[in-house]
Parts: C-alpha cells; sequence; structure tokens
C-alpha cells in the first residue's frame, strides 16, 4: 500500500513540477520522502520480525528435541534394565538346558523293567519281593509336547532379538 501511495505522490510531484508549482512539489517531496523512510523501517521490522519469528522456531525445535531426548533416556534405561534382565534369565536357561542331558541320561538308565522270570517259583519270588512296588505306574513325561514348545519359544524369541539388534546396532 505504501509503494502504491509513494508512486501516486511522485505522479502528482511531477506534475506539480511541471506546471512550475514548486511550493506543492516541495511538500509532496517532503510527504514522499517520510513514505519511503517509512517503508525502510517497516522493511527492517518485518525482517527482524521474521527472524524473531524463526528464532523461536528454532527454540521450540531445540526443546521438542530435549523432550525427545529425555523420553529415549528414560526408554533406554529401561530397555537397559529388561537386557539384564534377559541376560540373567539366559544364564539360568542356559544352565537349565546344560543340566538337562545330565538329569536326563540317570532317569533313562534308571527306568524299572520289570524283569520276567522263566521259571515260576522265581517269578513268584521276585513279585513278592517286589510287593506293592510291583504295579508302580508312572505318569508320561510329555517330553515331546513340553520340551519342543520350550524350543519354539526361544527360537521365535531369537528372532524377535535379531530384529532388535540389527535395528539397535545400525541406528543407535
Amino acid at each position: 500500500m505504501t509503494n502504491a501511495k509513494i508512486a501516486e505522490l511522485r505522479s502528482a510531484w511531477e506534475s506539480h513540477a511541471a506546471r512550475g508549482d514548486h511550493a506543492a512539489a516541495y511538500s509532496l517531496e517532503q510527504e514522499i520522502d517520510a513514505l519511503e523512510r517509512q517503508a525502510k523501517r517497516e522493511a527492517v521490522q518485518q525482517q527482524a520480525e521474521a527472524a524473531e519469528s524463526r528464532r523461536i522456531a528454532a527454540v521450540t525445535a531445540a526443546k521438542a528435541e530435549i523432550e525427545k531426548i529425555e523420553r529415549h533416556r528414560v526408554a533406554r534405561a529401561e530397555l537397559e534394565k529388561v537386557v539384564a534382565e534377559l541376560e540373567t534369565a539366559t544364564a539360568a536357561v542356559n544352565a537349565a538346558m546344560g543340566r538337562l542331558p545330565k538329569a536326563w541320561t540317570p532317569c533313562r538308565i534308571s527306568y524299572p523293567t520289570g524283569e520276567t522270570f522263566s521259571d515260576p517259583a522265581q517269578q513268584e519270588a521276585y513279585n513278592e519281593a517286589l510287593g506293592d512296588y510291583r504295579y508302580e505306574k508312572f505318569e508320561p513325561l510329555r517330553l515331546r509336547l513340553r520340551l519342543p514348545a520350550v524350543q519354539d519359544i526361544l527360537a521365535d524369541r531369537a528372532r524377535g532379538c535379531w530384529d532388535i539388534i540389527s535395528t539397535a546396532d545400525s541406528r543407535f
């Protein structure tokens, strides 16, 4: 708007100067100078306001980044706790898996076979000596169901761990 007003006043100034109306031309020239100074002040003020606006945007972005950093610190501390817990649990699982074959061998070897003798007297003596243990029944261990389930869970979790490891090592 100011530039349009200045252009209009310049046109009027040229008209007055051409007619020789120097007093009116001088007055218009003073008004034009004042408007030009005002336009320059407004331009400087707009630049300052734009710079301040950019500075405020940068400070706001920095505050948001600080909040992200703080959230990441908290999340990272929680992850460290979970990883430490997982390492402890892994040591326990590893120890239990190491004890599994050692526990299986005596269990397998000690399983009663129930001797059968061809001599009836010998078989009767054997059965009497067994007494109440003769009809001992053991619940099935169902290892075909239980241990593969453990292995499947461990394998599935290991795949999930691998995804996390791949992302974490490449990004963090």
